[in-house]
C-alpha cells in the first residue's frame, strides 16, 4: 500500500568548485519553488496511477538549456513487483515523456528555450 502522505525529496545536483565534487542541495517546497511542486504532482500522478510507491528522491540536473529529472524509485522487493514494473514502466515513462515534451520550448531562437527530460533509475 502506498503512503499518500509520503513526500518525495528533490535535490539540485551542483558542482562545488572548492571541494572539486558534486553536491546535492535540497529544494524546499514553497512559494518560490512552485515549479517543483508541479513537477512533483506529475510524478506522483504517474506512479500512483499504476500502483507503485512514490519515489523517495528526485535529482534535478541543469546543463545549459536542458533540465533532467532523475527519479530514484523504490527498490523492487519481490519477483511479482519486478514483473509489474516491467509491464508498467513503459506507460509511466511514456506519460512523463509527453509531459516533458509539452512543457519544453526547444526553439533556440528564443531566450527562454529549455528542454525537460525525465529518467527513472
Amino acid at each position: 500500500m502506498t503512503d499518500l502522505n509520503k513526500q518525495t525529496k528533490y535535490f539540485w545536483k551542483e558542482y562545488n568548485k572548492n571541494k572539486m565534487e558534486f553536491e546535492l542541495i535540497e529544494i524546499p517546497f514553497n512559494k518560490e519553488n512552485w515549479f517543483y511542486v508541479q513537477v512533483n504532482s506529475t510524478i506522483r500522478t504517474e506512479f500512483l496511477k499504476y500502483g507503485f510507491p512514490l519515489p523517495p528522491y528526485v535529482i534535478v540536473e541543469k546543463l545549459s538549456h536542458n533540465i533532467t529529472f532523475y527519479i530514484i524509485r523504490d527498490k523492487i522487493k519481490n519477483p511479482k513487483e519486478l514483473l509489474l514494473w516491467q509491464e508498467k514502466y513503459i506507460f509511466i515513462k511514456s506519460n512523463l515523456d509527453i509531459q516533458a515534451k509539452c512543457n519544453s520550448n526547444e526553439e533556440e531562437d528564443t531566450e527562454d528555450w529549455i528542454k525537460y527530460e525525465f529518467k527513472i533509475i
